[in-house]
């Protein structure tokens, strides 16, 4: 349990009944994610009613983000709300090494994309050199 993470999804809200079982089952233990916040039912809203230890920024807001201020402006403001409110933020479909460093200026805490890693059936055991400097040095 200590390594699973429940994903709320853009599909569709969850309804405050399903909230609540979802809250109680997990008991605090298990940490919550809003994915793809920025778009579909990932807003203020439900990231408020949601309460979750993650919030994942969505794609299309990432892709680029070194070269558009209004989508770097979105994030440096969703990062300083998560702080204030104890939530990590994760930066998805990283896919170029400006990407990365820019997002990580801005204050991303977790990173995911194709830049860092290919999806595979077992988890990467560890990262590129490369890219684990990369990392360290942003």
């Amino acid at each position: 349990m200590d390594q699973m993470v429940i994903e709320i999804t853009e599909g569709r809200s969850v309804s405050d009944k399903e909230l609540s079982a979802v809250k109680a089952i997990m008991d605090g233990s298990v940490p919550i994610a809003v994915d793809d916040f920025g778009t579909g039912h990932s807003n203020i809203v439900n990231l408020l009613r949601y309460s979750p230890q993650i919030v994942k920024i969505d794609r299309f807001l990432i892709s680029g983000i070194q070269n558009d201020k209004n989508k770097q402006m979105f994030f440096r403001s969703t990062v300083e709300f998560a702080r204030l409110n104890g939530i990590k933020v994760l930066a998805e479909g990283v896919e170029t090494a400006e990407e990365l460093k820019c997002v990580k200026q801005l204050g991303a805490d977790l990173i995911q994309g194709f830049y860092t890693g290919r999806p595979a059936p077992e988890p990467l055991g560890q990262i590129d050199e490369k890219i684990r400097q990369e990392l360290l040095g942003a």
